[in-house]
C-alpha cells in the first residue's frame, strides 16, 4: 500500500466515524452519507471535534 492509498483509507475511516456519530444522533445513514459526501476531509476532521449538540445544530436540516 502506498502513502496515497493509506491517506485515502484514513480519510474514509474518519468520514465513517463521523457518519456513525450522525446516525447515533438520529440521522439516517443515507442522509449522513449524502451530507458528508459534500464536505472535504478538513471539514469532516473539524466536525469530529464537535459536541453532539453542535452536530445536531450543524446538521439540523437532516432531521
Amino acid at each position: 500500500m502506498n502513502s496515497k492509498e493509506a491517506q485515502n483509507d484514513l480519510e474514509r475511516m474518519i468520514a465513517k466515524s463521523l457518519e456513525s456519530r450522525l446516525c447515533g444522533l438520529g440521522i439516517t445513514e443515507e442522509d449522513a452519507q449524502n451530507a458528508l459526501h459534500l464536505l472535504d476531509f478538513d471539514d469532516i476532521r473539524l466536525l469530529l471535534s464537535c459536541s453532539d449538540d453542535e452536530l445536531r445544530f450543524k446538521f439540523a436540516y437532516l432531521y
